[in-house]
């Protein structure tokens, strides 16, 4: 089993909301940092849909799928950033950064599992030396569940107003400013890659970066852009090289001043992970035009892929996020929910 370290918890710390006026939170954080390796278990309050758990659910073969993960991802390491031939320089580390969030009635001191986010480094193995990446990658979260399964449908069934929208993720995203960046028990600022939506057209800029890729423009802003916007998150679109369609990268500070190192394991973890998780857009045999100007949609429905290294059951993952949505209303918003929305409209205020 790997062994899990525990940072101290942050203080309940003093903090600035928009009007200047400094107040205390009324919570703090402790966090968890798990080696995830072959030895990885699975936590019991970790969300089961997260990719990187969703490997390692089964005992028995877990140790093969994160070894066959992990491979995956040196491949393309290497691939972006070794010299041709020299395809075992560069080896992934990767760490589980788990953020519990401690309230006052928190009698016990165990905290609610908030959030979870990989942190990655990468392993020169000729000079010894490990280069850090960035911390964000998978980003995993109870309430992000709560806000997609169970408020969303709900904004979706009635006339909701434009103050109710403008709030959807609020909460959300003022407790993700307090977990990472400038102002967060983490410092580190985000960056994440997730898939890009289906059926919305994206076109083709003359940008193109050397590790990015090609740079794409949507059509219009998703709602997944606003709710990350409510982090303080960015979003840019960039097809890597080897990859038939761009990722939608989120990401607190530019990732054009970030090393050839931060980009390559960002893309190489997260490049994997969509490759399982939605090899109708990342395994696809035909790929976006790269021609300047020129659109391209992706879609679910897509039957001309690649079948993936690693496979898992889109079925059940629906179900599980609905559970865990229900999991941090009954242990969260329900006991603890009006003294976190007064605690969000004061930093609104």
């Amino acid at each position: 089993m790997a062994a899990a370290r525990r940072e101290s918890r942050n203080n309940a710390a003093q903090v600035a909301p928009r009007g200047g006026m400094a107040m205390i939170n009324p919570f703090c954080f402790s966090v968890k940092i798990t080696p995830y390796d072959e030895g990885y278990v699975v936590a019991a309050d970790t969300r089961a849909t997260t990719n990187f758990a969703n490997f390692a659910r089964d005992p028995a073969s877990n140790k093969q799928r994160i070894n066959t993960f992990l491979g995956l991802v040196n491949h393309d390491l290497n691939r972006i950033l070794a010299a041709p031939g020299d395809c075992q320089r560069y080896a992934i580390k990767l760490d589980i950064l788990s953020l519990s969030i401690h309230l006052p009635s928190d009698s016990h001191g165990a905290g609610i599992l908030l959030t979870e986010v990989m942190r990655a480094r990468v392993l020169d193995q000729q000079s010894g030396c490990l280069h850090p990446g960035p911390t964000g990658l998978n980003y995993s979260s109870h309430l992000r569940d709560h806000d997609f399964r169970v408020v969303l449908p709900q904004l979706l069934g009635t006339q909701a107003s434009a103050q109710a929208w403008s709030s959807f993720g609020r909460l959300h995203g003022w407790l993700s400013r307090q977990q990472f960046g400038a102002a967060g028990v983490i410092a580190e600022p985000l960056a994440i890659a997730i898939s890009i939506a289906q059926d919305r057209l994206y076109t083709a800029l003359p940008q193109r970066h050397p590790i990015l890729g090609r740079q794409y423009q949507p059509e219009s802003a998703s709602l997944t852009d606003r709710y990350f916007a409510q982090m303080g998150l960015q979003v840019q679109f960039f097809k890597p090289h080897g990859l038939p369609a761009p990722l939608a990268f989120y990401s607190a500070a530019s990732l054009l001043q970030s090393t050839d190192f931060y980009l390559a394991s960002l893309i190489a973890v997260m490049a994997n992970f969509q490759r399982i998780y939605r090899p109708e857009i990342y395994c696809s045999r035909k790929g976006f035009s790269e021609t300047p100007f020129e659109g391209s949609r992706a879609s679910l429905a897509n039957q001309d892929f690649e079948p993936p290294a690693l496979a898992y059951d889109r079925e059940e993952r629906e179900q599980l996020a609905a559970e865990q949505a229900r999991w941090i209303e009954a242990h969260l918003l329900q006991p603890h929910g009006p003294l976190l929305t007064q605690w969000s409209m004061a930093m609104d205020s």
